[in-house]
């Protein structure tokens, strides 16, 4: 597990509802997507941080976390 992505747990919130965030390690992304960003990762492991209050999933891309809204994945299960 990355400590850097785990200490930023202490300082982010949902950009949605400002929940607390959850770090997911590995999450399997294999939506279908028309949005470029978020194809790059179509088909891999990925890691991100979730809110489980709004089940979204704002992803880790090149190492750099994405919280932006539009690129937030929707979870089926939360």
């Amino acid at each position: 597990m990355n400590k850097k992505y785990i200490e930023l747990l202490e300082i982010l919130c949902c950009p949605q509802c400002k929940s607390d965030l959850e770090f997911v390690e590995k999450y399997y992304f294999n939506t279908e997507t028309e949005d470029e960003l978020l194809r790059m990762i179509k088909g891999k492991e990925i890691s991100g941080y979730k809110c489980s209050k709004c089940s979204l999933l704002f992803p880790i891309i090149d190492e750099i976390p994405v919280f932006l809204l539009d690129k937030a994945i929707k979870l089926q299960n939360g």
